[in-house]
């Protein structure tokens, strides 16, 4: 008989087999609950760091897969420098992002944590850490597999507009 956790995907592999991840965390508390959603979902952590070091050297990481960001007990005047940067890295690359915030940080996070791969959480679970986790282990695994090419959702509708905009020029024509 097989063994199949929340972690795996209907084959019997990890949905993190391969991926990487940078760890931002605002103390060694919230770092270590990254960490164990992270180890258990089977993402490698490439780098850690606190939201100082962010700050100047997010940008610097590649080949990732994963931003995470745990964001309680950091500095609040760092908060929009390293959330603005792990968005602007998510949108280029693209890359996933699992950001978790006090109550006090949702307006800053919702703020500039806009990409369609991150998840939000305020004040969460580690069931919660867990399920993110491995969501976002299967986006990112899904964008490694080749859909990275593919147009983002709302080009596809728009799309569909131009098409049905086109075919009723021609009826009317």
């Amino acid at each position: 008989m097989t063994e199949h956790s929340i972690f795996s995907d209907q084959s019997g592999g990890s949905y993190g087999a391969e991926l990487t991840a940078v760890v931002i965390a605002g103390s060694e508390e919230h770092g270590r609950r990254a960490a164990y959603a992270m180890e258990a979902a089977g993402v490698r952590t490439r780098a850690r760091m606190d939201f100082a070091e962010a700050g100047r050297r997010l940008a610097d990481h590649s080949l990732l897969d994963l931003i995470v960001i745990e964001a309680g007990a950091a500095p609040e005047a760092l908060l929009d420098t390293v959330f603005a940067r792990a968005d602007a890295m998510a949108r280029e690359r693209p890359l996933c992002v699992v950001a978790t915030v006090g109550l006090e940080q949702v307006d800053t996070a919702v703020a500039h944590l806009l990409g369609p791969r991150t998840q939000l959480l305020c004040n969460p679970t580690d069931a919660d850490r867990a399920t993110a986790m491995a969501l976002a282990c299967a986006q990112a695994g899904a964008l490694n597999r080749g859909v990275r090419g593919s147009p983002p959702e709302n080009d596809a509708r728009r799309e569909g507009e131009a098409e049905r905009l086109q075919r009723l020029n021609e009826e009317v024509a």
